[in-house]
């Protein structure tokens, strides 16, 4: 199986979100922000929006080890994880290093 493709396309937006999430705390506008990304990703590869199996997903820099999705943002945003996946999110604007994949 190929190995999924960074998608260089989807760069920019994330990392905006992220910034403007750290700057004004609006979680809501975050999240929403992430899925159209998501949505609009799966729009342009054409993919059945009904297939669950399939998510975006974010390396936040060089060395990440982690697959972060949408949900684990959501999930790491209310649990003792917070400080962590933000300070990922500002490592992530900061390097500009993200990697986005759609698999």
């Amino acid at each position: 199986m190929k190995p999924p493709k960074n998608l260089i396309q989807y760069h920019w937006a994330p990392m905006e979100a992220f910034f403007n999430f750290l700057k004004d705390g609006n979680e809501g506008a975050l999240i929403k922000k992430l899925y159209e990304i998501e949505n609009h990703c799966r729009e342009s590869i054409n993919d059945n929006p009904d297939n669950s199996d399939k998510v975006m997903w974010f390396r936040f820099f060089k060395g990440d080890t982690l697959a972060t999705t949408i949900g684990d943002i959501m999930n790491d945003l209310h649990s003792p994880n917070r400080n962590y996946i933000m300070e990922k999110m500002k490592i992530c604007y900061e390097t500009a290093e993200i990697e986005v994949y759609y698999s």
